[in-house]
């Protein structure tokens, strides 16, 4: 029975010992990167779905002013007080918040599909 122990093997032993320490400092410190990345990810959704809760609020309330310039543009046309371009300078404006709102929706549900994805939820069509 012989034992045998390698008692010289050139820093091989060291450098392959360094090596693997160095690889594990490579992974460790690319796991912080995402996990920075990944919580970067998630504050920005965050704050845009908040912010367009904010902007659909007021696209909604844009249109529901645009609703009633364009009831009582129509109440002062019927009654001769307006000409047709005023009527129709309001049925633009009341398309245009409609479209405003519409879009703003449109990027408000993309915004929260964005989070629920970033904090790893099945993103619901």
């Amino acid at each position: 029975m012989g034992l045998f122990v390698p008692i010289f093997t050139g820093g091989r032993l060291e450098a392959a010992r360094q090596e693997a320490k160095a690889e594990l400092d490579g992974a460790l410190a690319t796991r912080e990167q995402l996990k920075q990345e990944i919580r970067q990810e998630v504050t920005d959704s965050f704050y845009q779905v908040t912010e367009l809760v904010d902007q659909m609020q007021a696209a909604d309330q844009r249109r529901k002013s645009a609703d009633e310039a364009l009831r009582l543009g129509q109440a002062r046309y019927n009654a001769q007080l307006a000409s047709y371009l005023d009527l129709l300078t309001a049925e633009v404006a009341k398309t245009e918040a409609e479209t405003a709102l519409a879009r703003t929706q449109f990027d408000y549900q993309r915004a929260r599909a964005e989070l629920e994805f970033a904090i790893g939820q099945t993103v619901q069509p």
